[in-house]
Parts: structure tokens; C-alpha cells; sequence
């Protein structure tokens, strides 16, 4: 019982001196000094982070970078790398911050980590490392933040498009094909044909009257000759009306209007 308190003892005054250098790490606004950002060091390694951290919210950038780069050379920590060459950066020595992010980027850190080590890269105008090869990482790991990727902007649609679209045509067929102009003409040529024949039969019962040898064949042919001139003269203006209305029909049928 005696040597198990014996050596409870020993372990925690071994273990003392790193958990209270620890516990002396400033509150800091610095991401790059958060003690949940940089895992405990190794004694004099943290001795050198604290005053790194402490220069470095001092803006002494430069006694921050050395005493950042101290800590690594007693335990390389690759998240000291990132904290020496942000004050590197900010002293103004970009070629020395750019060698250093890189050798950072060189660890593996988490992606959105190394992402914010590239750009600091492209401010100083440095020539940026190939990317890591992650194809076999886990997306996300429990000390990595998620990175805020912008939403894709969502276009409304605008009003749908009205196509309108001709109705076909149908060809007129031509105005000789008009079935209504057809036969009006057809009725003008019968009306007309029948006053040629009603005049001309007139005409020779009035040369047979003027032949007759009694009074009565006269009268006979004089009237025959009378009523066939008359039924010529109806037929002739029945056919004139017919053969104007034919006329009429047919432009008005080639012009579209029938």
C-alpha cells in the first residue's frame, strides 16, 4: 500500500509541472495561441509558446516568430509551424512565412486548416504546394470546423416563353375549280344558247309568215315569232346575269374572299 502512494506521488509531481505551465497559457484572441488549437508541449517548449503568444498579441511579431520557433525545436508540434509563420508573415519576411507554411501544409493538417495556409501563401505571392492527396481521409474529423461554403444562388424562372405557331394554310384551289362559279357560268352558256335558238327560230317563222299564202298561217307564224323573240330576250338577260354573276364569283373566289 505504501509503495502504490509512493508512486501516485511521483506521477503526479511528474505531471504537475506540464498541466500548470499549461493552465498559464494566456486568454488570448489569437487562433493561432487557443489552447484548444495547440495540444500540451512538452515544459520549456510551452514556457516558449506562452511568450510567443504573448508577443504575439503585443503585435511584437518578431520576438513571437523566434520564441514560436523555439518551442518546435524542443517538441515539433506541427501546430507551432502555423504560429511561427503567421508571425513571420506579419513582420513583413514572407519568402521565411511561405517556407514555413509550407512545411506546415507538409504535416497534413485538417483540410479547412490548410486551406487558410494556402491563402496566406497566395497574399505573400508564393507558389502554392500540389493539393494533399485526401481520396482515403475521413471527410471530417473532430477537431476540424466545418468550412462556410457559399449557397448557390437560386435563379427565379422568368415568365414561360409563348411560342405561337401559324396555322397551315390550306391552299385555295383556283378560281376556275370554284364549284359555285362553275355553274353560274354553266347556266349563263345554257340561258344564252337558248336565246340564240328562241331568236333564231323567231326569225324563221317571220320569214315563213312572210311567206304564207292565206291570212291565217300569217297570223299564226306572226304570233310564233313574237312569243320566241320574247322567250329570246328573258333567256338573253336571264344568261347576261348569270354570266356577270359568274364573273363576280370567280374573282371574288381568286381573291380569297369565297
Amino acid at each position: 500500500m505504501r509503495r502504490f502512494l509512493r508512486l501516485s506521488l511521483v506521477a503526479a509531481l511528474l505531471g504537475a509541472p506540464s498541466a500548470a505551465v499549461a493552465q498559464k497559457r494566456p486568454q488570448t484572441t489569437a487562433l493561432q495561441c487557443d489552447p484548444r488549437a495547440i495540444p500540451p508541449l512538452k515544459p520549456e517548449a510551452e514556457r516558449h509558446l506562452v511568450e510567443s503568444c504573448q508577443f504575439f498579441e503585443a503585435k511584437a511579431y518578431d520576438q513571437a516568430a523566434n520564441e514560436a520557433e523555439a518551442a518546435y525545436k524542443l517538441d515539433p508540434e506541427p501546430t507551432l509551424l502555423y504560429l511561427w509563420a503567421q508571425s513571420r508573415r506579419l513582420t513583413g519576411n514572407c519568402p521565411g512565412a511561405v517556407a514555413i507554411y509550407r512545411r506546415y501544409i507538409e504535416t497534413r493538417p485538417p483540410p479547412w486548416k490548410e486551406r487558410k495556409a494556402r491563402v496566406n501563401i497566395a497574399s505573400c505571392g508564393g507558389p502554392l504546394p500540389p493539393l494533399l492527396d485526401r481520396s482515403g481521409e475521413v471527410p471530417l474529423v473532430p477537431d476540424e470546423k466545418p468550412s462556410s461554403q457559399a449557397l448557390p444562388t437560386l435563379t427565379p424562372p422568368g415568365p414561360p416563353s409563348l411560342t405561337i405557331t401559324p396555322k397551315a394554310q390550306t391552299p385555295r384551289p383556283a378560281w376556275y375549280r370554284d364549284a359555285a362559279g362553275n355553274i353560274l357560268a354553266g347556266s349563263a352558256v345554257v340561258a344564252l344558247g337558248a336565246s340564240w335558238g328562241l331568236e333564231y327560230s323567231a326569225r324563221y317563222a317571220l320569214r315563213a309568215a312572210s311567206q304564207a299564202e292565206n291570212y291565217q298561217d300569217v297570223a299564226s307564224n306572226t304570233h310564233s315569232a313574237r312569243v320566241q323573240h320574247l322567250g329570246a330576250q328573258v333567256a338573253l338577260a336571264a344568261g347576261s346575269a348569270l354570266a356577270l354573276t359568274a364573273v363576280i364569283r370567280y374573282v371574288l373566289h381568286a381573291q380569297g374572299w369565297w
